[in-house]
This record gives C-alpha cells, structure tokens and sequence, in this order.
C-alpha cells in the first residue's frame, strides 16, 4: 500500500526573523510513489543548500517509533496454513536402490542401480499456494549387465559400471495438477568398471530421468560420450525404484 507522507520541514533563522505579518515561502516537492515534501522557509533561497535526503532520514528516524512497517502487521502464519500437510520426521537423505532394464547399441541388458539422494525441502512438496515441489541430488552407481562371447566363442556377461551424480525436481500432482511429470532431473555418468567391448575407455554418460504423472515407472534417455568424442550413440533405461 502506497502510503502519502506529507513532512514539514521548518527551516528558523538565528533571530526568527518573521514578523508577525510576514508570509513565509514554501516549496513542495513530490516524490515517487506519491509522497510530496514541503519545505516552508523565510525565502526559497534557504533552501539552495539543504541536503534534503539527509534531513528525510533524520525526520523519519525522529519518528521511528510511530510508524509501522507493513511487515510488522501481518500476522504469523502457521505450518498447518503452509501446507497441505506436515512431516513429521523430515530425512534429508535416502537410499534409493533400483532395477530395470537398458538399451545400449541396440542390445538390451538388465541394470542395477543404488542411488543416495539428499532432499533437505522435502516439506515443500506439500505447499499449499506456491508450487508443490522439492529440489534433490542424487549421487550413486548404475551397472549394466551386458552379455557378449568371449575369444572363444563364448557368451560371458560383462558387468559395466558407472558412477552417476544429478539435480532434479519431484512435484505434487496428488492434490492439483501441476505438471504432465512427477519428476524431472538431468546428469553426467563416468564409466568407473569396464569390461568386454560395449564402451572405449573414459566413456561419459549424459542422461535426464522422467517419471510421468502418477507412474512408478522411470524413463531415463542416456547419450554416451567416448572419451575420443568418436561413436557417440544413445540409449535408453527403464528403472522402477525398490524403496524410497
């Protein structure tokens, strides 16, 4: 709310020089937002060198105490007003384990995967009139389970594994809709155990997990990045998390 401060400023001779009949000169000034500043004086000369920024600020320091900040009005809101509802034992950190199935070169392959997340808001999840969502990292391991024949003709399973870190978002669609996704978050992967022909060394992985709108289901498209940034290609898993 814009409020109109109307201050006057009075400026006094060494010997008040006004006579009883004497008119004084007054300059008004308006100032932003709708305040107006009124400065009364024996002539408008007087007011060549006021600095006027410094006298406002020890006017309204003079004052102080009978103005309320519109802050200091509001009432406190509780959490119930917060939020839709209340955690009781918030756990910044969770262990996430979680199997599915991946497609690397056109061959599919199970995957294994154990993931820490960090979520410190995840109260945020229950806002009643901002947006109901949190933030949370994520940071663990994925291994693919690759079969291929070995020198000898025989087909061996390969386990490959990548370490993986990300950032995403989890949001509330129990209560309103508010996105067509649950959760959406993107990452970097780095191939930390190789074995058999499916990767180079140094092989990075770029992937973003999507978990459509009251699904169980995760939807991870990769893109794995060689170390040579030669045969780049694609890829594609499907997780379902065990707990969590």
């Amino acid at each position: 709310m814009i409020c109109r401060v109307i201050l006057f400023i009075w400026l006094f001779l060494p010997l008040l020089a006004f006579g009883q009949n004497a008119r004084p000169d007054t300059l008004q000034l308006d100032m932003k937002l709708g305040s107006k500043v009124i400065l009364i004086g024996t002539d408008l000369d007087s007011f060549r060198n006021i600095k006027l920024d410094s006298l406002v600020r020890k006017a309204l320091e003079a004052v102080k105490d009978s103005i309320s900040p519109e802050g200091k009005t509001k009432k406190p809101v509780s959490r119930d007003q917060l939020y839709t509802r209340i955690i009781t034992k918030n756990q910044p950190f969770r262990l996430k384990p979680a199997i599915g199935a991946s497609l690397v070169k056109e061959t599919p392959a199970p995957l294994m995967g154990l993931y820490l997340e960090f979520a410190p808001q995840r109260q945020d999840y229950y806002l009643r009139d901002l947006i109901p969502e949190y933030t949370f990292l994520h940071a663990g391991i994925s291994a693919l389970y690759l079969s291929e024949r070995n020198q000898a003709g025989v087909r061996v399973t390969n386990v490959n594994v990548f370490a993986e870190g990300s950032i995403g978002n989890r949001y509330n669609n129990e209560d309103k809709r508010v996105f067509n996704f649950d959760e959406f978050s993107f990452g970097l992967g780095y191939l930390v155990r190789r074995r058999g022909d499916y990767f180079e060394k140094n092989t990075f992985k770029l992937f973003g997990t999507i978990v459509p709108s009251r699904s169980f289901i995760r939807l991870k498209p990769e893109l794995y990045v060689p170390g040579n940034l030669k045969k780049i290609f694609p890829g594609l898993s499907v997780l379902v998390l065990l707990k969590g």
